[in-house]
């Protein structure tokens, strides 16, 4: 079951000339499947704040230099409600998600970040 459409991954820059709003975008399969996890344990709607990054959209914002959201593995993500409580909800689901690699901690700005990095779990805060 998918909770997504495709079109919630797009870069959020204004360039027509932006990679990732063409159609041809793929976003990482593991992501997406941990995605739907997190959702139906959520079970509640998940809001896709940042999705795939191109480029110049990652340097605009001030995104990390090798930033996952630019190999499409990688989202920003808040409960649909808002909530404070929902949202520390969500941070522990997503603790509990095994294809969760990259956890970074952004519960006070609003925001859990997610990736399906290579390697080992990493843990951060913004």
């Amino acid at each position: 079951m998918s909770y997504f459409k495709l079109r919630e991954f797009e870069c959020k820059c204004n360039s027509k000339d932006c990679t990732g709003k063409q159609p041809r975008l793929r976003m990482n399969q593991t992501l997406l499947d941990a995605l739907n996890r997190i959702r139906e344990e959520l079970g509640q709607p998940i809001v896709i704040t940042s999705g795939f990054r191109c480029k110049n959209h990652n340097k605009a914002i001030g995104g990390a230099l090798n930033s996952r959201h630019m190999a499409g593995d990688a989202v920003d993500i808040r409960p649909a409600s808002g909530s404070a409580e929902d949202l520390e909800e969500l941070w522990k689901v997503c603790e509990r998600e095994a294809a969760v690699v990259g956890l970074g901690d952004g519960r006070r700005k609003g925001f859990v970040h997610i990736d399906c990095r290579p390697g080992t779990r990493k843990v951060w805060q913004y």
